[in-house]
């Protein structure tokens, strides 16, 4: 399976779910989805990008018509619209995946890169900067005040404290541990995601997405 077959399906769901499965146990995501934590899918990052460019162009960004498509995941009920920090996993040429936390409460977006020699911190920035730009309009939509009236770009940071790994196969899966990890605990647990603990944790997600399919083994 690939790794874009493998992170839609543990985060898949109506674009407003927490995700199925996970290399924690299930107490401890459902601690985080009671958390305000919110988990979203990498169509909600590909809708975000096709809509950058005309939201770019626009003059009057507070008064932009987001498409439909991106204002279904702000729907009434939905987690995004109560989430202080809200996840997903970004893509970087068909060929490289991290973890992003968008952190509403400290207007900010965190890279969770397990491989940083793959780009410097202005090619992340360039790649990442239509989220940290439209998001807080977007979240403006849902008549979130977590931005003040004339919100600016969010503040993009990669953290260094993000074991490496330089192994291109792994970062599909590493980029959805760090994920998990930073909800449950921040940066602290993530520095626990270190290449020797995947083979384990894989066979954990294997077990766990077998028996959410199928039944207990």
């Amino acid at each position: 399976m690939s790794p874009l077959c493998a992170l839609d399906l543990l985060f898949s769901g109506d674009g407003c779910s927490h995700p199925s499965y996970s290399i924690l146990d299930r107490s401890t995501i459902r601690r985080a989805s009671t958390q305000q934590r919110c988990f979203l899918d990498t169509r909600f990052v590909s809708l975000l990008s096709e809509t950058f460019v005309k939201f770019s162009k626009c003059a009057k960004k507070e008064s932009y018509r987001f498409p439909a498509a991106l204002l279904q995941y702000l729907c009434v009920g939905c987690p995004i619209t109560e989430a202080t920090r809200i996840y997903f996993p970004f893509n970087f040429d068909k060929k490289h995946w991290v973890g992003v936390c968008l952190d509403c409460s400290l207007s900010k977006v965190v890279v969770l890169d397990c491989n940083t020699s793959l780009r410097t911190d202005g090619m992340i920035n360039k790649e990442i900067r239509p989220i940290s730009e439209m998001f807080p309009f977007l979240l403006r939509r849902a008549a979130r005040q977590v931005f003040s009236k004339n919100p600016k770009a969010l503040t993009i940071e990669r953290p260094r404290i993000v074991p490496q790994n330089h192994t291109h196969f792994d970062s599909g899966f590493t980029s959805i541990l760090l994920i998990q990890a930073h909800a449950v605990a921040g940066l602290d647990l993530c520095k626990c995601i270190t290449p020797d603990v995947l083979d384990v944790e894989a066979q954990k997600t294997a077990v766990i997405v077998y028996e959410e399919n199928v039944g207990v083994l």
